[in-house]
């Protein structure tokens, strides 16, 4: 398993993921809510962080050609564990449990649409755009996986799409 390769896939996915998680940032400062700033600051600066440490220690390698079916696979799962861990942090930053919130995020990844949330009185708009937008991002995470990441991956790509689209592989 070439643990590089791996190390810049999921660099990009986590610098990307940084950066989205920037945009409820704006919604807060046009919304005047600045407190709910920190979370997603917090939580871009992990994901960011992360994604360079990762890239950094593959060499910010673009390589991707050789990737087997079973790397891409692990890719994939990776990918959805840890984005699933970084997006719960603004959901603890509001007051959530540690289980609700990875619940909530992972909700919004798969585009499930299940809620653990009773009051939507208690939140305020950045929450509810980042939480829209998590959802958003995962409707559209397999198109953009497919028109921006994977035609750098070339013939590898179709073993992460196998690891990531739903049916029958064969």
């Amino acid at each position: 398993m070439k643990t590089a390769t791996i190390g810049n896939a999921l660099g990009l996915i986590l610098v990307a993921l940084g950066l989205i998680m920037l945009a409820p940032v704006a919604v807060a400062l046009l919304a005047l809510e600045f407190s709910a700033i920190p979370p997603f600051v917090v939580a871009a600066a992990a994901s960011v962080g992360l994604g360079t440490l990762l890239r950094w220690r593959g060499g910010f390698s673009s390589d991707f050609d050789s990737l087997r079916r079973g790397e891409g696979m692990f890719i994939v799962c990776l990918a959805w564990v840890i984005t699933g861990a970084i997006g719960a942090i603004p959901y603890l930053f509001f007051g959530l449990h540690p289980i609700d919130a990875y619940f909530e995020s992972i909700s919004g990844f798969t585009t499930t649409g299940a809620t653990i949330l009773k009051d939507f009185t208690l939140y305020p708009k950045a929450f509810f755009f980042w939480r829209g937008l998590s959802h958003w991002r995962g409707g559209m995470g397999i198109i953009v996986l497919f028109v921006a990441i994977l035609p750098q991956f070339a013939v590898a790509g179709r073993q992460m799409f196998f690891a990531e689209a739903p049916g029958p592989t064969e």
